[in-house]
Parts: structure tokens; C-alpha cells; sequence
């Protein structure tokens, strides 16, 4: 697992998942946020707090294509400060070809209004 993304509450989310190989031609995404369960997943039943909305950015120069996942801030405003999970599924023609490892986001109390 990697770092885990920090983002302040009220401040919107955004983590870009990248085709680094150009290995998903055509293929959706789908990313839910759930509340961790001591820094570690929960279980498929948990709540979503949030469900992504998701715009893919098509490759450009050398630049990869990559999917945008965003959360508004209008939305984490509302969220307590903590530890929340995220992973993406991604699927080609309707069939589901990798779920990635999840990954932590930490949301973080602001101290200046």
C-alpha cells in the first residue's frame, strides 16, 4: 500500500488513476470511498460515504491517459475528520478486469476557517 492521500475537510478529493501503459483502451472505472476500519479495509457490506464522479483524460504527448475520480468539497465538508478507503474497479466491455489495492485517504480537521 502506499501513502495515503491527505486532504483537508471541505476541501474537494481527487486522485487520478493512470494508464501508465496504455493497457485499458477503452475500459470504465469505479471508485467508492468507505470509512476505514482501523486503517484497514472494510467489508464489502460497509456504507459508501461516496461514490466518485469519474471523467477520463485521454493521453497526450507523452502525458498518459489517466481517469480523474473527484469528491466535492461541498461533500467532505460534512465528513469527520479520519481515515476513508478507496479502490477502483476497472472493467473493459462490462467485464471487470482488475480491482486495484486500495488505498488510504486521510481527512484532516482545518485549524484556519
Amino acid at each position: 500500500m502506499s501513502t495515503p492521500f491527505t486532504f483537508n475537510r471541505g476541501e474537494p478529493i481527487r486522485i487520478d488513476l493512470v494508464d501508465v501503459d496504455g493497457a485499458y483502451t477503452g475500459a470504465t472505472v469505479a471508485m467508492k470511498i468507505k470509512e476505514a476500519d482501523s486503517s484497514k479495509p472494510p467489508p464489502k457490506s460497509a456504507a459508501t460515504k461516496a461514490t466518485p464522479a469519474i471523467t477520463y483524460v485521454a493521453a497526450a504527448g507523452s502525458e498518459p491517459a489517466y481517469w480523474k475520480a473527484e469528491v466535492a468539497a461541498s461533500v467532505t465538508a460534512d465528513w469527520k475528520p479520519g481515515v476513508y478507503v478507496v479502490d477502483a474497479m476497472i472493467s473493459v466491455s462490462g467485464t471487470v478486469t482488475e480491482v486495484t489495492e486500495y488505498a488510504l485517504i486521510r481527512l484532516s480537521e482545518t485549524v484556519t476557517p
